[in-house]
């Protein structure tokens, strides 16, 4: 059995290609830049297509698209019916590989724009959805290659629940990626009951140290 440090060196093997490579993920052809995530390593981006295919989008007619990457969720939902659609991502190479995503798919009524989380953000939205990166303490300081699988800020998804109750419709609601490991959990139970916020674990996967699976988050007092 793997040892953490051996196990988070096994996950930065899955970091982003360094080559151009065209992939269909879910029925969609992409692109996919050096340093940009490729949607078929790893499980973050499987779990939230295999999710959002069986997920209620009735009443949602507005999606916030955090850390798009490629473009692969937002062009999901377009394809599924919702137009108004904003991607963001903090990169310049995830932005430029994004836009030419969606010219490729047809789909140019997505709005991507360059954000850190909600920083570039003034509206509200019917559905937040944020394939987080994942934290650890050992990896606070990683090559801007491995950004799109490691965050640098050791808790991006504490700051993300900061902010949320700004951007989040009413009845909207929020689907967010959580990774734990066995010797570290970035956002445990208690913190999370510090938010005004309703939560709900909708998929999960266990890895042989490590947690990750998304959770459905909505206003507490929402009627």
């Amino acid at each position: 059995m793997m040892n953490t440090k051996e196990y988070l060196d096994f996950i930065d093997t899955r970091g982003p290609d360094s080559i151009e490579k065209t992939e269909i993920v879910g029925g969609i052809t992409l692109s996919i830049k050096p340093g940009v995530w490729n949607p078929n390593k790893g499980k973050s981006t499987k779990m939230f297509l295999e999710l959002l295919k069986d997920y209620s989008l009735k009443n949602i007619s507005s999606v916030l698209d955090i850390g798009t990457g490629s473009g692969i969720l937002s062009l999901y939902l377009y394809k599924e019916g919702i137009k108004d659609i904003v991607a963001t991502d903090y990169m310049d190479e995830a932005l430029v590989n994004a836009r030419k995503n969606i010219k490729l798919n047809n789909a140019q009524e997505i709005e991507v724009k360059k954000s850190d989380l909600f920083s570039s953000i003034d509206r509200k939205f019917d559905l937040i959805i944020f394939n987080a990166p994942a934290t650890h303490p050992l990896r606070q300081k990683v090559s801007r290659l491995l950004e799109p699988l490691w965050s640098p800020e050791e808790n991006i998804r504490l700051r993300f629940l900061q902010s949320l109750s700004d951007f989040l419709s009413k009845n909207g609601k929020a689907l967010l990626m959580y990774s734990k490991f066995d010797d570290y959990n970035p956002i445990p139970e208690n913190m999370l009951k510090k938010f005004p916020f309703s939560y709900k674990i909708l998929k999960t996967n266990r890895g042989e140290l490590s947690e990750s699976g998304i959770i459905e988050i909505t206003h507490k007092n929402r009627k």
